[in-house]
Parts: structure tokens; sequence; C-alpha cells
């Protein structure tokens, strides 16, 4: 399983304090909020609309065609599943019936994603809080993939931050000096007709 998954189990050690993950995810065209909570062990806490279920992984494999077998004890009853995982959607099959959730993209995406605002997928963003040192292009600007937009100065490091794709600049929204917040677009970039 890709430790980099949002679904992806970490067993955290803190003292005085229980793991808890927010997970959001849509199925049937509707918004679902599943917080899972470490107790200890193989136990969890998944609540769902303020009614919360105690969960014991009691065996879990990951299958050769990359699904995983899935056993566990949910309010006093075993249940068996096999999950499949695929970019950001994930299907759960059990033995009455199936289900498919898909992940809902970070907030910041969504922002990129030129629904309202008309900025492409391909817009520069900051990675991380920091002032803009240098502007290295102007509105207008055609830029090829790996050019340098702008550098910023971040934990006492420089960064220079680079198109992702060819495009034409359609503005830059920063100037030098001026504070970035992490996700901020710093250069949006024209759609492509």
């Amino acid at each position: 399983m890709d430790p980099f998954s949002p679904l992806f189990t970490v067993r955290g050690i803190r003292v005085n304090h229980h793991l808890r993950q927010d997970l959001s995810f849509i199925h049937n065209e509707k918004d679902l909020v599943v917080t899972v909570t470490h107790q200890s062990g193989n136990h969890y806490g998944i609540t769902y609309q303020d009614e919360t279920q105690k969960v014991t992984v009691m065996d879990s494999q990951e299958n050769l065609d990359g699904s995983i077998s899935l056993v566990c004890n949910i309010g006093g009853g075993i249940h068996k599943s096999k999950i499949v995982i695929s970019d950001a959607d994930v299907a759960i099959f059990t033995r009455d019936s199936s289900h498919k959730l898909s992940l809902k993209s970070p907030s910041f995406l969504a922002e990129l994603s030129g629904d309202s605002s008309g900025i492409s997928s391909g817009s520069a963003v900051a990675p991380m809080p920091g002032v803009v040192e240098k502007v290295l292009v102007s509105d207008g600007d055609v830029v090829k993939a790996g050019d340098p937009l702008l550098i910023m100065i971040a934990m006492k490091m420089e960064h220079v931050i680079r198109a992702h794709a060819d495009g034409n600049v359609k503005k830059v929204l920063y100037k030098v000096g001026d504070n970035v917040k992490k996700n901020a677009v710093l250069v949006q970039f024209q759609e492509e007709s």
C-alpha cells in the first residue's frame, strides 16, 4: 500500500493522545466525512454522523492483485471485505453489497481547478509560507516547462518556483517583498482553448 495515501494506516504513539484522522469521501454524490481514531493495537473508533463504532482489525492482507482483504469485528459482528484502491477511488466489496467511495480533493486543488476563477491546474503555487524575492516573468510571457517564474525565501532558503508545463502567463499575483501563504497561487496561466 502507498505510504503517502490518505488511507494508509499510521500507528502513532503519543502519551495521553489518540491518533485521529478525518477522511473526506464522496459516496452516491453526497459528502461523507469519517473520523478514524486509533485507540491501541488493532483497535479503532470510527465516527460517522456523531455515531461511533468500535472496530478491531482481526486480519489484513495485501493480495497479489493489489487488493486488500480485511476481517474486522465491528460492534461485535465479524465482517469480511475486499478493498480495491485506485487513484482517488476506493471500492469496498462485502458478501452482501459493494460501495464506491471517491476521495475529495483538497480545498487548495479545488481553487486551482479553474471552475470560477479561470486559474488552470498548472498554476504555480507556494510550497510553504515565505516572501517573494524576485519575479522573473511578466503578464503575457510565454514559458516552457521548467522555466523559473519567481524566487521566494522560505525557512531562510531560496526556493525557485518553476512552470509545470508550457504556457502563457495570465497574471503574476505577487510582487517583490510580498508575504505569501502556503498553497497561495503565485502565477496564473491562461487556459488552453
